[in-house]
């Protein structure tokens, strides 16, 4: 899964660069002394394993997806809370599975997704879940759909020490963009991109570094020159 943009800023730029070609080394090159050595080890082990395919490897998992939330509030018609509605469970990451991952993980673990199928926003402590995985050197990402009326807190999700933050836009204009984000509306997703962008220069920080990813499809294709001139605007 490739993570990309052509919109950062100046300072940002080389970071996103080093990030996509090189994303466990990227990271790794974050961390403290003290937490890299055991990390990195287990890191290239694993990769020699895979690449020689091992059946039963003997190192730890160096990435790992987690979803805070398994609820969302769109219906895109692609995805499986509109196809199989009945199918998956509403529910909340609970603190201890977190906990349990860091204390089980905790000298291998280079990259945690904060998101899936889910919103990861809808999590009242979406921040304070990422602070915990920060605290510990660990790289994290996440990706929302930005549609949020309430409760949307960008300056603590920069306080929380993200690195990577998908925006999941998928056009310039509100007739464009409800025909998939369903249920959406455009004013409040570029009015919270806006609001996080704000953040993030107020902290004067690099991370996380943010991202405009915009699905192409039929229906937006032709507005995909637009979403670049808002991206670069924001």
């Amino acid at each position: 899964m490739a993570w990309h943009t052509n919109y950062l800023t100046e300072n940002g730029s080389s970071l996103g660069s080093l990030q996509n070609e090189y994303p466990y080394i990227f990271a790794l090159l974050q961390m403290n002394p003290q937490s890299v050595t055991n990390r990195s080890r287990n890191y290239f082990n694993a990769r020699k394993q895979e690449l020689l395919r091992e059946s039963e490897p003997a190192t730890l998992p160096y990435h790992i997806v987690l979803d805070p939330c398994d609820a969302c509030n769109l219906a895109c018609p692609l995805c499986v809370h509109s196809t199989e509605s009945d199918g998956r469970s509403k529910t909340m990451m609970d603190d201890n599975i977190l906990k349990q991952v860091l204390n089980e993980f905790e000298t291998s673990l280079i990259r945690l997704d904060f998101f899936n199928w889910g919103e990861p926003l809808l999590h009242p402590k979406f921040a304070k879940i990422v602070s915990q995985a920060h605290s510990q050197g660990i790289y994290t990402r996440t990706s929302s759909h930005m549609y949020h009326l309430k409760n949307f807190q960008p300056e603590a999700i920069i306080d929380s020490g993200l690195d990577y933050f998908v925006c999941s836009i998928d056009g310039a204009t509100q007739e464009t963009y409800r025909k998939y984000r369903i249920g959406g509306e455009f004013k409040v997703v570029l009015k919270n991109a806006q609001a996080l962008a704000e953040a993030k220069t107020k902290r004067n920080s690099l991370t996380p570094i943010l991202d405009w990813q915009y699905l192409v499809m039929s229906q937006n294709e032709s507005e995909i020159e637009d979403a670049q001139k808002l991206a670069v605007d924001i």
